[in-house]
């Protein structure tokens, strides 16, 4: 018994496109679905955060690893990572996929999950791509001739203020002020001995 070929192809068809057939995701009605359901808690711009983590770089991405971004403690420990199925299955009921988590918004149709996931594939995590690889190493630079000339204008003020003051005058008492009074020695008088004695003048005639 031959199977048609055309029953083949529609086998094969079916049986490839069994998970997320993204080739014929609709990326436009994708975005559709973000601007409706997910647009008020998530951001689509890098760095960006909302009520929920910003979904810029989310496909592929491990789950509750975007720096910046508190997330609950179900979805730290989940250990997932944002491929094409578990994305899908968390959409259709998160609460079942992560207990204990708090995105509540729920996509039922599949398709739609599908063409949500295809439109975020395409948002870029561009902060991540600018990080560097490992500390910033400090580049040592020379002074630079601004530098020099500051210094030296600083050394032109400080040397202007270094001016020769006289020294200050030493505080005299008002003892020290007074004028020394001069001590004249005594003058030594010369008084006679003894009162003069009178000579009584000789007479030149005998009695």
């Amino acid at each position: 018994m031959q199977i048609p070929r055309l029953t083949l192809v529609a086998s094969l068809i079916a049986i490839a496109c069994s998970g997320p057939c993204f080739a014929a995701d609709d990326v436009g009605a994708g975005q559709e679905i973000y601007q409706a359901q997910c647009s008020p808690c998530h951001s689509n711009q890098p760095g960006v955060n909302g009520i929920g983590p910003s979904l810029a770089g989310v496909a592929g991405r491990k789950a509750a690893s975007l720096p910046g971004f508190h997330y609950t403690p179900a979805l730290q420990g989940s250990g997932l990572t944002w491929t094409a199925d578990n994305f899908i299955k968390f959409l259709a009921d998160p609460s079942k996929l992560v207990p204990g988590t708090a995105m509540t918004v729920m996509v039922p149709d599949a398709t739609g999950r599908a063409n949500l996931y295809a439109y975020l594939a395409t948002l870029k995590d561009t902060t991540a791509e600018t990080k560097p690889a490992g500390p910033a190493v400090p580049k040592i630079t020379g002074p630079t001739q601004a530098d020099l000339d500051g210094a030296a204008s600083a050394t032109d003020a400080c040397s202007m203020r270094r001016t020769i003051m006289p020294a200050p005058a030493i505080p005299t008492s008002k003892r020290s002020l007074q004028p020394t009074p001069k001590i004249s020695e005594p003058s030594a008088s010369i008084a006679p001995s003894s009162p003069p004695r009178c000579r009584r003048a000789r007479s030149s005639t005998k009695a």
